[in-house]
C-alpha cells in the first residue's frame, strides 16, 4: 500500500476550466467512482451554490463515499496554501480571497484542503504514477496553458507564496521580431492558436488562415494532419512550439538537475510531442556543449483521471507530512 494512502478513502475535487470532476479515491489509490458536471463559471455565489449542488449530487449516487476521511480540491488558479485559501481564478468572479474549504466542510462536516490543479497532479505522480520511482522530477502540465509541479526529494516544492511552477508566465525571446512573450503563449493549447493567429497575416493561402480568420479552435491532432499535408504555417507554428518547450526544458534543467521530466494534459497524451521536443533538446545540448541526461515520460494516470486524483493525493499527503488542516 503506498504510503500516502493510510488514513482511507478520500474524496477528490477537480475544478477546470469546462468540468468539475468528483471522485472516491480507496486507499490503494484507486478511482472507485466517479462523475463530471459542467463548470458554473461567473460570480462565488452562483459558483458557490453549482458546487455544492455537484458534492450533494455525487453523495445521493455514491452513499458510501460519505465516509470518506477528507476531501481534497484541484482546482485552476492561485492558491494561498498556508490559509488555505483560493486567492484567484479565471473560473470565479469575487472581490477578494474564496475560503472553498470552508464552504464544502462546513456542508458535509468533513476536512478539506486546497491547492492548485497542477501542484495536486504533480502530487499524483509522485504517489501514485513514475514519480514513486524517483523522489526528484518535474511534472509538466500542457493543456490550454502551461505550468510545472517541481518535486524534490519527495516533496512537492510550492515557494513564497505557493506560485512556484508557473512556467507558463516565464520569458522568452522571439527571434524574428526581437520581443518578449510567455512560454505558454506559443507552448500550450491556447498558444497554438494564438500563434496561428500571429502568423496567418504571412500565409494568407493556409487553411490555418482561414480558421484563425473564422476563430476556430485548432488542436494539436489537426495541426499535425495539416502539417503533413505541406502546409507552411502549420509547419512553422509547430517548429516555434517545440523549440519553445526545448529551450525552456533545457533551461530548467540547468537550474534544477532533476531526473525525469513528466509530461502530463491534452497535448502530451499520445506521445508526439514528447518525442519530437526530445530530439531538439538534444540538438541544443549539442549546440551548447552539453549532454542532456534526464529522462522523459508521459503520465500513465491519464489526463481524463489526473486530476481528481491528484486533488485526493492533496488531502492524503497533507497528512503524510504532518500538514495540518
Amino acid at each position: 500500500m503506498s504510503e500516502i494512502y493510510k488514513l482511507g478513502s478520500v474524496v477528490g475535487i477537480d475544478i477546470g476550466g469546462t468540468k468539475v470532476c468528483i471522485g472516491l479515491v480507496s486507499p490503494e489509490g484507486v478511482l472507485e467512482c466517479s462523475e463530471r458536471y459542467a463548470t458554473k463559471h461567473g460570480a462565488y455565489t452562483e459558483f458557490s451554490a453549482s458546487l455544492l449542488g455537484y458534492v450533494y449530487c455525487f453523495f445521493d449516487k455514491y452513499p458510501h463515499a460519505r465516509e470518506a476521511q477528507g476531501i481534497g480540491i484541484g482546482i485552476k488558479g492561485f492558491v494561498d496554501y498556508g490559509k488555505q485559501l483560493l486567492n484567484r481564478s479565471s473560473i470565479i468572479s469575487a472581490d477578494g480571497p474564496i475560503d472553498l474549504c470552508g464552504l464544502i466542510s462546513n456542508e458535509f462536516s468533513l476536512p478539506v484542503i486546497i491547492d492548485n490543479d497542477v501542484h495536486a497532479a504533480a502530487i499524483a505522480e509522485m504517489s501514485l504514477g513514475v514519480g514513486r520511482f524517483t523522489g526528484n522530477f518535474v511534472f509538466l502540465n500542457l493543456g490550454t496553458g502551461a505550468a510545472i509541479g517541481v518535486v524534490d526529494d519527495y516533496r512537492l516544492v510550492r515557494g513564497k507564496t505557493n506560485r512556484a511552477g508557473e512556467i507558463g508566465l516565464s520569458l522568452l525571446h522571439r527571434h524574428d521580431e526581437g520581443e518578449l512573450y510567455e512560454m505558454e503563449t506559443v507552448a500550450s493549447g491556447m498558444g497554438i492558436n494564438a500563434e496561428i493567429r500571429r502568423l496567418a497575416p504571412a500565409y494568407a493561402h493556409s487553411i490555418l488562415a482561414k480558421k484563425a480568420q473564422e476563430e476556430i479552435v485548432v488542436y494539436l491532432s489537426e495541426l499535425l494532419d495539416i502539417c503533413r499535408q505541406g502546409d507552411e504555417l502549420a509547419s512553422r507554428v509547430l517548429d516555434n512550439v517545440l523549440n519553445t518547450l526545448a529551450i525552456t526544458l533545457y533551461n530548467i534543467q540547468m537550474l534544477l538537475d532533476t531526473e525525469l521530466y513528466v509530461f502530463g494534459g491534452g497535448l502530451a497524451e499520445d506521445g508526439w510531442l514528447l518525442k519530437e521536443t526530445e530530439k531538439r533538446l538534444e540538438c541544443l545540448c549539442r549546440r551548447f556543449g552539453e549532454k542532456w541526461s534526464a529522462k522523459l515520460a508521459v503520465s500513465q494516470l491519464g489526463a481524463d483521471r489526473i486530476g481528481v486524483l491528484g486533488a485526493a493525493c492533496l488531502y492524503s499527503d497533507a497528512h503524510k507530512i504532518n500538514n495540518p488542516l
